[in-house]
């Protein structure tokens, strides 16, 4: 189907949201500091609960591809991994700012699990078989005693790279090593069944997708609902200080994580391994999903969102606003020429290259946007890393 041109869908969204047109409602009053922060948690619980009720599904797919290897029970696993990661991806609107997936327990001194089940790029030999190295791998390392817990525990130890659990671990195992310029990986179900290390292989894959279910059943929990847990502390704050967390956690994730981390740096490369889901050529999805997250939190999703905190017709809401609508028009263009790798083969100046550029600085006038916006109502929004 055909898109609008960027500046309508902008402009559309816009006059919505202000009731400029006739028949549509009058501009809404803003809803308290409080009522935010509370449908937000709300938002965060529902979202949490919904990517872990997907990696179940996923381990389901798995335990039938381990105990009954075949090209269909290996696509069933694929296609169970990248609805996971559907879920996922939105609930990265959540991180950067102390909170359950990345920040530091105050009762156990524990880091959130989000290396864990997130890290990229991977060290493909680290974990299996490459190319020109059969043997390559803690899987073919028989001294190496395969476990959830013991796969955790070696998770970035000697390099960043050296990614031994997470989606992107588990994406890996799935597809293999990916050396097209338009497709995946095609790692076959034989790798299951009678390639060398096969038990092993499915052990390590049983292992990796188990532990990513339990790193996901901790933060939903701290985001449930009814519970002596972060989300009770969260809501406990004071509602400006929580409000300016998740506002600097929009600004963080699209100006910082998403416009200069995953998508400047492999369009400088070209390097299709520097791609946040490089094995199953899902970045692209990665991309629409982050997005999404960050437009369910300010929109609100179920209830109200962060913009409903100031009249609609704020000059720093319908910047945002235009800024939004603008990266989301440009995902779904980056999406209609994807594969990401295939951009990245691309000549400078090609379609691909224009829209995947042209996300990254709408991203960055959503942070910049944002932050502007806090700064206007003396709330203080930062962008950085981890």
């Amino acid at each position: 189907m055909k898109k609008p041109p960027l500046t309508a869908v902008a402009a559309l969204f816009i006059v919505a949201s202000v009731g400029g047109c006739a028949g549509l409602a009058p501009p809404r009053e803003p809803v308290s500091d409080r009522a935010v922060v509370a449908s937000y948690a709300d938002l965060a619980a529902r979202q949490y609960a919904a990517a872990l009720a997907d990696a179940r599904s996923l381990a389901d797919a798995v335990d039938t591809l381990v105990a009954s290897p075949s090209e269909a029970t290996l696509a069933a696993a694929r296609r169970a991994w990248l609805a996971a990661r559907e879920s996922y991806g939105v609930t990265e609107a959540h991180r950067f700012y102390n909170g359950p997936i990345d920040g530091v327990d105050p009762a156990t001194g524990e880091e959130g699990p989000e290396a864990l089940l997130n890290s990229w790029p991977v060290n493909e030999a680290h974990l299996d078989y490459v190319a020109g190295r059969p043997d390559a791998g803690r899987i073919a390392d028989a001294g190496f005693a395969i476990s959830a817990e013991a796969i955790a525990a070696e998770n970035q130890v000697s390099d960043e790279a050296d990614v031994t659990t997470g989606y992107h671990a588990v994406e890996f195992l799935l597809w293999g090593q990916d050396f097209s310029a338009d497709g995946p990986g095609v790692r076959p179900a034989t790798d299951y069944a009678t390639a060398p290390h096969a038990g092993r292989r499915g052990a390590y894959l049983k292992a990796v997708t188990a532990r990513l279910i339990d790193d996901l059943t901790y933060v939903a929990g701290e985001w449930a609902p009814g519970r002596h847990n972060y989300r009770a502390r969260f809501e406990a704050r004071p509602a400006r200080e929580a409000l300016a967390n998740v506002l600097s956690a929009q600004a963080t994730l699209a100006g910082f994580e998403l416009a200069s981390e995953r998508i400047a740096v492999p369009l400088d490369s070209g390097d299709q391994e520097d791609e946040h889901s490089c094995f199953s050529d899902n970045t692209h999805r990665d991309f629409v999903r982050n997005v999404d997250g960050i437009a369910a939190v300010w929109r609100g999703a179920g209830g109200p969102g962060l913009r409903d905190r100031w009249p609609a017709d704020d000059a720093g809401v319908l910047a945002v606003d235009a800024a939004m609508a603008r990266a989301e028009a440009l995902a779904g263009e980056v999406e209609d020429h994807g594969p990401v790798d295939t951009i990245l083969a691309s000549d400078a100046g090609s379609a691909g290259r224009d829209a995947l550029n042209g996300l990254s600085d709408a991203l960055i006038e959503v942070a910049e946007a944002v932050v502007e916006l806090g700064a206007a109502s003396g709330l203080e929004v930062v962008i950085g890393g981890e």
